[in-house]
């Protein structure tokens, strides 16, 4: 008879794959946070099976990174100028993040 193969279950929390062009993005000289924040980014469009209308909090990312106010900002400013990330912004509220790649990404 046939042998069933047993999979074991690993917990934890997990980043999904990272495409390539965001990689090659991230080599390029950036701020100190900006990596963390990309890897935050990413982790949320797992959780949320989609890469629109991620909200983007500063007390989201601080259960994963320690990361200030403004060093987030700055982060969220830069991947934004990189062209990684798409960004709606309104007084008072977390910024709202749409995840670009593909041909948007390499532009160089």
């Amino acid at each position: 008879m046939g042998s069933k193969m047993v999979q074991e279950k690993i917990n934890g929390n997990f980043i999904p794959a990272i495409p390539w062009e965001w990689i090659k993005k991230l080599q390029a000289p950036i701020g100190r946070y900006t990596f963390r924040v990309a890897l935050y980014i990413w982790y949320q469009k797992g959780v949320k099976k989609s890469r629109k209308d991620l909200i983007i909090s500063i007390s989201g990312i601080n259960n994963f990174f320690r990361i200030d106010r403004k060093a987030f900002n700055r982060a969220i400013h830069e991947l934004e100028s990189l062209g990684m990330i798409g960004v709606e912004r309104h007084t008072g509220r977390s910024p709202r993040v749409t995840i670009e790649f593909g041909e948007n990404v390499v532009k160089n």
